[in-house]
């Protein structure tokens, strides 16, 4: 459905299609690869613009309301990109795979690297690409569908495991069958087909080809929360600010965030949010509560904290950077008491530090270093050990399964590091890539002996503390 400019749904006019070529001299990248990789794209699309639609006819910020939809209209493609190469009667499922895997690849020179540590990000190697041939080849042919939770396995552009359920495949499954696979059809690389439908309504987008299906509901609805003064923002990721969030917000509202999501939130023309603040590691920043004015008065203090979102791995981080899929992240420490303007004039009452989505990497061990002899009292420790598939790229399948967040273990030492006076695990349980349940926390902090430093809150439980002073 296009939209008329005051709010009316009308018939969308046909188009004679866009190529992807086309499409990116037209509009941003990000907006033509939201086009290729979702599968109910125009739904989410027309779901997006009823979401402005809505604000218009309640009357609820109707100005930048309708100049945020008439962006987001001219920004956006109206249908995914066309193909002119492919056969005209394929399944739609099929030739939305067959899109995903031809832009995945293009204009990527083949060269075969000497190891997997001399990969080039820009490139892809051969053995790589005879493998997508053969899998086109299956789609176009009707020798393979897509059918979403099943996979193949290929080898040197053969299929040799499948289709099947994922729920019957396993790592080991794969690693013992590779000598024979190399025996039989010389040297090759291993492949798992698994295609990921991102459906409507409850599915986040995560970066190119990712995405994740929302597991339970929230507590309380957006639009039932009190007024919102100031958003922590951890990185630009849907999981924690999606878009009928984004698009509900008012443009003035307070910010503090990464470089990366600032630049992505202060870049949408007449559509930016214009009080975004940036925070790098251990930067601070003071912010007035209930508007007092004065020279000393009620402040939170708000420093961001490291964090790291992908496994420090040179390769997997070359490869992020090139399909952007896992951007940067920040953690919080924020800190309530009183003080003047300046940072280092500040008397905290109540310290808590909030972890974002990191692993535990060496960067949180600065952390305790900078806040020796200076108790934390409260920890929300971000779990769940999100699993995603990596940029395209394994050592022996692809694509390499990742965890990109703190899994029980990691948690654990956590706590162990940062020595909070109590505990709040969060975020492990929302979606669909949490490969760590709570069970398996609870289970490392009781053997432990920490059990009595962890609550664990329930949607809509509240905890309360007083702050000193």
């Amino acid at each position: 459905m296009a939209e008329r400019p005051n709010g009316d749904s009308t018939p969308a006019t046909p188009s004679k299609g866009l190529t992807v070529d086309e499409m990116l001299k037209k509009y941003p990248k990000e907006d033509v690869e939201r086009a290729i990789f979702n599968r109910d794209y125009v739904g989410e699309r027309n779901r997006m613009i009823s979401i402005y639609n809505d604000m218009i006819a309640k009357g609820s910020n109707v100005q930048i309301a309708t100049k945020a939809r008439d962006n987001f209209l001219e920004r956006t493609p109206s249908e995914p990109p066309i193909d002119p190469d492919e056969p005209a009667d394929l399944d739609p499922d099929v030739l939305w795979r067959i899109k995903i895997l031809k832009y995945s690849y293009r204009d990527r020179p083949v060269v075969r690297p000497e190891s997997i540590l001399d990969l080039d990000t820009a490139s892809v190697d051969p053995d790589t690409m005879v493998n997508r041939d053969a899998i086109l080849n299956a789609y176009r042919h009707g020798d393979l569908k897509v059918v979403f939770g099943e996979v193949s396995v290929w080898f040197a552009g053969n299929l040799v495991i499948g289709p099947l359920p994922n729920s019957k495949l396993g790592l080991d499954d794969i690693i013992d069958k590779v000598p024979g696979w190399r025996k039989k059809y010389g040297p090759g690389r291993v492949w798992e087909e698994r295609p990921n439908f991102l459906h409507a309504g409850d599915h986040v987008h995560l970066g190119p080809g990712v995405s994740s299906k929302r597991l339970t509901e929230p507590a309380v609805d957006l639009h039932e929360l009190p007024r919102i003064d100031l958003v922590l923002l951890s990185h630009y990721h849907e999981d924690h600010f999606d878009r009928k969030v984004e698009a509900s917000l008012r443009r003035d509202l307070p910010i503090i965030t990464t470089p990366h999501a600032k630049e992505h939130l202060t870049s949408k023309n007449e559509d930016s949010f214009t009080s975004v603040h940036a925070l790098d590691p251990f930067e601070q920043m003071n912010v007035d509560i209930e508007g007092i004015a004065g020279s000393t008065g009620s402040r939170l203090r708000v420093t961001g904290m490291p964090g790291q979102h992908i496994p420090p791995n040179s390769v997997v981080q070359k490869l992020n950077a090139l399909v952007s899929a896992i951007p940067p992240t920040n953690g919080w420490m924020l800190e309530l008491g009183s003080g003047t303007h300046n940072t280092a004039e500040f008397s905290c009452g109540y310290r808590i530090y909030i972890s974002g989505d990191t692993l535990m990497v060496d960067d949180l061990h600065e952390i305790p270093k900078r806040y020796a002899g200076q108790q934390i009292d409260l920890m929300l420790a971000h779990l769940g050990g999100t699993t995603i598939p990596s940029p395209l790229v394994g050592r022996i399948m692809e694509p390499l399964a990742l965890m990109v967040t703190m899994d029980a273990e990691q948690g654990l030492q956590l706590i162990q590091l940062i020595q909070p006076d109590i505990t709040i695990p969060i975020h492990y349980d929302d979606y669909d890539v949490f490969a760590s349940p709570l069970e398996d926390f609870k289970r490392v902090v009781e053997a432990a002996g920490l059990s009595d430093k962890v609550v664990i809150l329930d949607r809509s439980d509240q905890y309360r503390f007083r702050v000193k002073g």
